[in-house]
């Protein structure tokens, strides 16, 4: 039986880039990358399409999942996007909305403990300003989504958060394979003492028990 050892997804948002200002449903996109931060403002290197070129129109859209730990805070989000037309989407509820006339927006997340699904769409005109930033603002700072806080996809809390773990159970693997092997090279670690042992299914789910 082969076991993957690769975390899933890629840490960052995925982006679709359409090259006019509209990104319509079903259409398909004309490049496709991986952003590992939305910090493309003034304090930052400017948003780079070397597949289009200078000063031309164009739409993108980013989603993925941000990671807000156990905490359950309402969180501020800000959105800086001069010169363009964007929304900010959390978990399909509209956050913030700029237009082309509009300056940092900020808006209100209630954010339970753990993954949020985030949505971007951007629509650029001709000879806007490539600058972007998208993230949570905590007082007079503003923090880009990016890090290891933000994912392509979901992936388990453990291994965002390392917490470790009593013990390992896998009953889809044969023996002699090890389980805690399996976990440890998932970027897990292993402390008997610790107060929840997990399970790993076939598919990559975990489950936890006390």
């Amino acid at each position: 039986m082969i076991v993957s050892i690769a975390m899933p997804g890629e840490p960052g948002f995925r982006g679709r880039y359409y090259a006019d200002a509209a990104a319509r449903a079903g259409r398909a996109p004309d490049f496709a990358r991986v952003d590992r931060q939305l910090d493309y403002s003034n304090d930052a290197t400017e948003l780079r399409l070397p597949s289009f070129e200078a000063n031309r129109a164009f739409a993108v859209v980013w989603d993925g999942y941000w990671w807000t730990g156990s905490d359950s805070a309402t969180r501020t989000l800000y959105l800086y996007a001069p010169g363009t037309s964007a929304e900010l989407v959390v978990d399909g509820t509209a956050v913030a909305a700029v237009t082309p006339a509009d300056g940092p927006l900020t808006g209100m997340a209630a954010a339970s403990p753990g993954w949020h699904h985030v949505y971007i769409h951007v629509s650029s005109p001709y000879a806007a300003p490539r600058r972007i930033s998208v993230g949570e603002q905590i007082d007079d700072r503003r923090i880009p989504f990016g890090g290891k806080h933000v994912r392509s996809i979901r992936i388990a809390a453990w291994q965002v958060t390392r917490k470790p773990m009593r013990r390992i159970d896998a009953p889809f693997l044969q023996q002699p394979s090890d389980p805690e092997f399996v976990f440890r090279i998932l970027g897990g670690r292993i402390d008997r003492d610790a107060p929840v042992a997990a399970t790993l299914s076939e598919l990559g789910e975990v489950s936890y028990v006390r």
